[in-house]
């Protein structure tokens, strides 16, 4: 299924929130192989600056390391560095497109609200170790994968 990555998506994956299509825009696993950037890209408007605490609650339902024994995954809002998430290997659901073999887990990011911007926002999902896809298409070593089952960004205003 990898291998169908840079012909679906050869600008890799940007999803901008009510305007992109889940089933056209964003692929089913985040792959640590890229075509032009080593990240995925999520935006989002704001119609105001946000101040208090943000959380990124993101839900996984498969990880595969390219390398090692974790998937190191950096969260970034706006270019700054929320949290590295280490996933240790949960099943190889994502070379076949489900989650038979893999068990689910969450993780929890919190950060200042301050990050966040009025007008255009973006968070950045990437792993750390990705590499880009050879040109010859010939693809050596395991490639690694994080697959997502739910994202979600909250804000709790101070009290």
């Amino acid at each position: 299924m990898f291998k169908r990555y840079p012909k679906d998506f050869p600008d890799d994956v940007t999803f901008t929130v009510g305007a992109s299509d889940p089933a056209k825009d964003w692929n089913y696993a985040q792959w640590a192989l890229f075509v032009k950037k080593p990240v995925w890209t999520i935006r989002f408007q704001s119609d105001r600056r946000l101040v208090g605490t943000a959380t990124l609650t993101l839900g996984f339902s498969s990880a595969q390391p390219q390398r090692g024994a974790v998937t190191n995954l950096q969260v970034k809002v706006n270019g700054s560095l929320v949290d590295t998430i280490h996933l240790p290997k949960t099943g190889t659901a994502g070379y076949r497109g489900g989650a038979q073999d893999s068990p689910w887990n969450v993780r929890t990011l919190m950060f200042d609200a301050n990050l966040l911007h009025e007008g255009t926002n973006e968070i950045t999902l990437g792993h750390a170790d990705a590499r880009q896809w050879p040109l010859d298409g010939n693809i050596t070593g395991n490639v690694g994968q994080v697959m997502y089952d739910a994202i979600r960004l909250e804000v709790a205003a101070p009290h």
